[in-house]
């Protein structure tokens, strides 16, 4: 490689790892996804801490404001851990009053406003963990039900936070690395 990153003729282009920070809840990325359960359409609330990468994910049949606040509700009741500050994009599950209802219940927000396409770097875990659910859970299952869907996926989240290693976090869990932030507190 020359010095000005090409190899024959070619641009390579420089990866940078996705930061960890420093402690769980210092900042949780927030996105939607959307799915095909049978001929309906739903909504895969996701949420990773920047931390630990532990997860929480939620099945709803639509995407608007009251499915928004209740994730939030479901994600601080699940995580084991405050938040400190939740990062959305700026889509429309996370309008003005949900911001505003983040930051009543004593937690910051911030919106990531413009992310490039195929730059991910401002939301990337949420961004790598649809695809990884997508290949994952999503592809290999076919569900009759939503009811039978938002069960496997709560299995799917169990499964990812406790048993599935990360080479981000060097072979560790997200449950792993959690446990190695509690002993040392």
């Amino acid at each position: 490689m020359r010095a000005n990153g090409r190899v024959a003729g070619k641009r390579v282009p420089k990866r940078s790892p996705l930061p960890l920070r420093e402690r769980p809840g210092e900042c949780v990325q927030v996105d939607v996804k959307f799915v095909r359960i049978g001929r309906q359409h739903a909504c895969q609330y996701t949420a990773i801490d920047d931390c630990t990468r532990y997860r929480v994910l939620r099945l709803y049949p639509q995407l608007n404001h009251r499915s928004s606040l209740d994730f939030v509700h479901q994600l601080r009741r699940a995580l084991p851990f405050a938040i400190e500050r939740v990062q959305t994009d700026n889509g429309p599950a996370f309008s003005r009053a949900f911001k505003l209802s983040v930051e009543e219940a004593g937690i910051a927000h911030r919106y990531i406003r413009y992310i490039r396409p195929r730059r991910p770097q401002r939301s990337g875990k949420v961004e790598h963990c649809h695809r990884i659910d997508n290949e994952e859970f999503w592809l290999p299952h076919t569900f009759p039900t939503f009811a039978a869907a938002a069960g496997a996926l709560h299995a799917w989240e169990q499964h990812y936070n406790c048993n599935r290693f990360s080479i981000a976090l060097k072979g560790r869990t997200p449950a792993k690395r959690l446990a190695e932030f509690r002993a040392a507190a």
